[in-house]
């Protein structure tokens, strides 16, 4: 039981992972070796709780906290003299995010407007870079969040109402997100 589950990146799966010890007719076996086996590198999961030894109904449970990689990945349980392991399939999912953008309703041509954004986690805080869009997706700005916020001035050279869009592309744990716009009506000279 507990195959197949999904979790956030750093958070614990819902249930354990029952692994199920039996002999070559399916009867469960008691108090047999089991070694479990989980991936080095990328998604994977961390052992919080474990029996190594299977229980009285043939069982071994896991209890696996999600490491920081997103992505699918294996547990392999082993257990001593087994003809072959039994392989569980688990998911370490990206932790949404939302982005917000404000800015001033008017600015002046040829002056920086500053545009404010934040970038909201499920769990824990968003790090990393952030990107200033204008409405034809070209890139005006990038930003480092400072505890999951960040402010970056930008150059609106040109009269007109301006839409802008903050985004976060997926980094480490978290999901990408991009912002609704924020308009900008940028006055020219008289």
């Amino acid at each position: 039981a507990g195959d197949g589950q999904h979790a956030l990146a750093t958070t614990r799966f819902a249930a354990p992972l029952v692994l199920r010890v039996v002999d070559g007719l399916g009867n469960p076996v008691r108090d047999v070796p089991v070694t479990l086996t989980l991936p080095a590198t990328g998604a994977g999961a961390t052992v919080i709780a474990a029996t190594t030894r299977s229980d009285q109904a043939g069982d071994v449970v896991v209890n696996l906290a999600a490491n920081a990689h997103p992505g699918s990945f294996t547990l392999v349980a082993q257990a001593d003299r087994a003809a072959a392991p039994t392989i569980a399939t688990l998911t370490v999912d990206a932790i949404p995010t939302v982005a917000t953008a404000t800015a001033p309703a008017q600015a002046a041509v040829d002056q920086p407007v500053t545009i404010a954004i934040a970038i909201a986690a499920e769990v824990g805080t968003a790090a990393g870079e952030v990107e200033i869009l204008d409405a034809g997706e070209r890139v005006l700005a990038t930003a480092t969040l400072t505890a999951g916020a960040a402010r970056v001035a930008v150059a609106l050279p040109a009269p007109g109402v301006h839409a802008l869009r903050v985004r976060y592309p997926a980094q480490g744990a978290y999901a990408a997100a991009i912002s609704a716009p924020v308009t900008v009506e940028v006055i020219g000279p008289d």
